[in-house]
């Protein structure tokens, strides 16, 4: 089975979107031999395990929702972020 990635679709909204896990994503990610982070491009072709849980499927099939939680800024955004969201372990702060 295949799905179509859409705009800002990560690994993981597909698992979801179309498995119904997203534990579906670990799979789907060495099936396409991509990182569980990868940026997608939209209109990627993604290769993807079993149907895990066909009600959440269903869900969004009938709901005609397509998840994408994609991250959209770019890393070297100048935009200051600030706040525990935003910090990087090791990077801004050490935890002790």
């Amino acid at each position: 089975m295949t799905a179509t990635v859409q705009h800002n679709q990560s690994l993981l909204d597909i698992a979801v979107q179309h498995c119904g896990t997203f534990e579906a994503a670990f799979d789907a990610a060495l099936l396409n031999h991509l990182s569980l982070t990868a940026t997608l491009q939209t209109g990627q072709q993604i290769a993807l395990p079993e149907v895990t849980d066909r009600q959440t499927v269903a869900h969004f099939a009938a709901a005609k929702h397509s998840p994408a939680t994609a991250i959209t800024q770019p890393d070297d955004n100048p935009q200051k972020l600030e706040g525990i969201d935003f910090w990087a372990i090791e990077t801004q702060f050490t935890v002790t």
